[in-house]
Formats: C-alpha cells, sequence, structure tokens
C-alpha cells in the first residue's frame, strides 16, 4: 500500500496533540544494537561454509508461510500489529486518519525489510533499520497530515519505537536474519488488518537467564570475528583494536552464574590473542609462542560453550573462527 498523493491526504484536524504526546512517551526508546547484533550473530553461527550469507526479501505469501510455523514469531506479530492500531486509534480523531497511520507503518515496514535485506552481509555489522523506519514512516506521514508537523513527530516516535520494541521480541524469539526480513514483511501485511476487536495475543516469554547469557556471549563471538578475519588478512592493528574491544566488551558482561566460566575464559582467549597479534605485528608472519596458547584457550571456552549453544540452537562453535 502506497503513502503518496495518489493515496490522497487525510485532512482537518486529524491527529490529536495530546494523543500523539501520551503514545510517544509510552512507547519509550529501544536501542536496536542489541537485538539486531544478536540476530546477526545468529546468523552467522548457522552459515554453512557456503560463503556469505544474504537475506532475500520474500513476498508476503512466503513471509507468512515463514513466520506462521514459528509460534513466538507468529505471536509477535500479531501483538506489534495490536500496538500499532491502539497507536492509530488513540492519536486520530477519525478511521480514515488511524487507516493512514497503519498503512505508513506498513510501508515503513516494508521498507525496512528492503533495505536489511540490501545491507545485510554475514559477519559484518548489522544494517540500521530503526533510520528506515523513522525516514519512511515519517515521510509518509508527513504527506498525509501536512499541516500538523508536531503531531505527525510524536506519532512517528510512538509507531517506530514500538517496532523497534517488537524487534527485540524478535530477537528473543530465536530469529536469523532471514526471519526478521520475514517478520518485517508479514507484520506490515497485518498493520492496515488490526482492529480494537481482535483477541489480544500473548507475548513471547523473555529468554531464560543463561539463555539471555548465551545470546550475550553469542554476540560477543560476532564482534570477535571481525578480529579474526583481520588477523587472517595480516593486517595486524586492526587485529589488536579489535581484540581490545572485545575485551572491554567483556568486562562490562553480566552473565548467569552458569556462564561465568565460559565468559572469564573467552576473555583469557582474547587476551593470548591479543598478545599472539601484537607479536605478528612486530615480526610479521612469523610463528610466535601466543599462537599455540591462543589456539589451547579458544579450544576451552569452546568445550565449556558447546553445551550451552547446542541446548539453545542446536549446533555448536568453531574455535577457529574466534
Amino acid at each position: 500500500m502506497g503513502c503518496g498523493a495518489e493515496a490522497g491526504r487525510v485532512v482537518g484536524v486529524a491527529l490529536k496533540a495530546e494523543g500523539a504526546r501520551v503514545a510517544a512517551a509510552r512507547a519509550g526508546s529501544f536501542s536496536e544494537a542489541r537485538a539486531m547484533a544478536t540476530i546477526s550473530a545468529r546468523s552467522t553461527l548457522r552459515v554453512n561454509g557456503a560463503g556469505p550469507g544474504r537475506v532475500a526479501v520474500r513476498s508476503e505469501a512466503s513471509a507468512a508461510a515463514a513466520v506462521e510455523a514459528s509460534a513466538p514469531m507468529r505471536a509477535t506479530a500479531q501483538d506489534s500489529a495490536q500496538r500499532i492500531d491502539g497507536i492509530a486509534r488513540e492519536t486520530t480523531t477519525g478511521a480514515s486518519a488511524a487507516s493512514r497511520i497503519k498503512a505508513c507503518a506498513r510501508s515503513g515496514a516494508v521498507a525496512a525489510a528492503r533495505g536489511y535485506a540490501e545491507e545485510y552481509v554475514d559477519g559484518h555489522p548489522p544494517p540500521p533499520v530503526k533510520v528506515t523506519l523513522a525516514q519512511s514512516i515519517g515521510g509518509c506521514l508527513a504527506k498525509a497530515f501536512p499541516t500538523q508537523e508536531p503531531q505527525v513527530r510524536a506519532v512517528t516516535s510512538a509507531v517506530v519505537s514500538s517496532m523497534m520494541g517488537s524487534t527485540q521480541q524478535v530477537a528473543d524469539a530465536r530469529a536469523t536474519a532471514q526471519d526478521y526480513a520475514d517478520w518485517l514483511v508479514y507484520t506490515g501485511s497485518l498493520y492496515p488488518q488490526a482492529n480494537a476487536g481482535a483477541p489480544a495475543q500473548q507475548t513471547p516469554a523473555s529468554p531464560s537467564p543463561v539463555d539471555a547469557s548465551v545470546d550475550a556471549l553469542l554476540v560477543v563471538l560476532y564482534h570477535s570475528h571481525a578480529g579474526r578475519v583481520a588477523a587472517e588478512q595480516s593486517n595486524w592493528p586492526a587485529a589488536v583494536a579489535n581484540r581490545v574491544a572485545v575485551l572491554g566488551e567483556l568486562s562490562q558482561l553480566n552473565v548467569a552464574p552458569e556462564l561465568e566460566s565460559a565468559r572469564g575464559v573467552l576473555a583469557a582467549a582474547m587476551q593470548a590473542s591479543l598478545a599472539s597479534d601484537r607479536s605478528h605485528a612486530r615480526c610479521g608472519l612469523c610463528a610466535t609462542p601466543f599462537d599455540a596458547q591462543a589456539t589451547a584457550v579458544k579450544q576451552r571456552f569452546v568445550a565449556l560453550f558447546d553445551p550451552y549453544i547446542q541446548a539453545r540452537y542446536g549446533r555448536g562453535l568453531d574455535h577457529s573462527q574466534i
């Protein structure tokens, strides 16, 4: 569904200023970084050595089939549709204006899916989604309500924040990058259909402390992979910088007691890798005494972490990717 002039503008006092402000405040603010990194890290784990992983924007029918096969993903999509419907109803003065907000949310979701798929490459930083959503939805609403700029900003903030909160739920539902692109397309298709009479959906349960810790360590491993790539390319300054950054990340990371030993051994592995990279920076490709040490500590980490990641995702790690 388009959001340009051909769709017509909603004229008159269509957006309620107070309702828009309340909706924006209630929606809050969500950081996409952790959720998107978790989704990307999980995708990296599932790549089968066939080259860079990429994402496709599939048809609504294909996306629906994929999402509906996962109860948590389906519930998150339906919950998002109900929340967007609530924002549309409480910030407008009529059904036509509410429909326009939901249409703009739909076009924003599709634009985000396309942008995400076009920019996603496995092993690289995840593409930003929040910016795409804000630009697409904000531009669409500005065309629909050209004389209500403050209200448009508030409604855009409310809708985008709500959708990014749903993104965190998608990450908790064990989505991969392809799952997330499918979810955006499918969820966008639900926005115009949502209405106040639809039954409330159960939000997927948050992961347990152990599962959340597995995801958090998985994100760190995703970040550390860039250091491994830099080392393979003999780009020692980049490798050193990556190891230092990952060690800083690990020092700030709180995990469940069951994963504390794994976190500590991973930090030791990064320290050994840092020593190895610094040694190579001095002598190039010569063998250093730190190489074997780094490999041994990484193998210890994998032995500790594998039972947890196998239990959560059914697949283990390779120490050579750390």
